[in-house]
């Protein structure tokens, strides 16, 4: 009987990692649609109360960061790519790693078992073979006690005559 494994095959394996940032919220990967410049000043109009015209600088800075955080985004996203991928890549070797040392381990144990049973065999065929002498001499020793009351009772028979 040939040990078996459990499969551990790494094309079983997901091909993206769960995110585990998913549960706090939107994908961080991902930014939200910019807003328009009307839509800006509307803002800042609304919470500080200062108009700011189409022209305004603040603007610029607001597509200078839109810019930088977009650059970070796709950093950001090359970076879990990368990692996802770099996990795949491991756990697979582990996976392959663990079938092998799973193997010799169950290779190893059944080469003791093998070996425990060979020595049980030897053990029983030493008794089977001890066994068949003493029924050997159980034989002789009752046809020598048949002879010995044959004997006996010829020799009682001849007296009593």
């Amino acid at each position: 009987m040939t040990p078996t494994t459990p499969d551990i095959a790494p094309d079983t394996m997901p091909d993206t990692m769960p995110n585990p940032t998913s549960a706090l919220g939107p994908d961080p990967g991902r930014l939200p649609p910019p807003r328009s410049f009307d839509e800006l000043r509307a803002q800042l109009l609304q919470a500080h109360g200062v108009g700011v015209g189409a022209d305004d600088p603040i603007l610029l800075a607001y597509t200078l960061h839109r810019v930088a955080l977009e650059e970070v985004a796709e950093t950001l996203a090359t970076a879990r790519g990368d990692l996802s991928a770099a996990v795949r890549d491991a756990s697979t070797e582990y996976a392959v790693s663990l079938r092998a040392a799973l193997d010799a381990l169950l290779s190893d144990s059944t080469r003791q078992r093998l070996l425990a049973m060979q020595e049980a065999a030897v053990q029983a065929d030493r008794a089977v073979l001890a066994l068949r002498r003493t029924q050997r001499w159980l034989a002789f020793l009752s046809a020598l006690t048949v002879i010995a009351a044959l004997v006996s009772l010829a020799v009682l028979t001849a007296t009593l005559v």
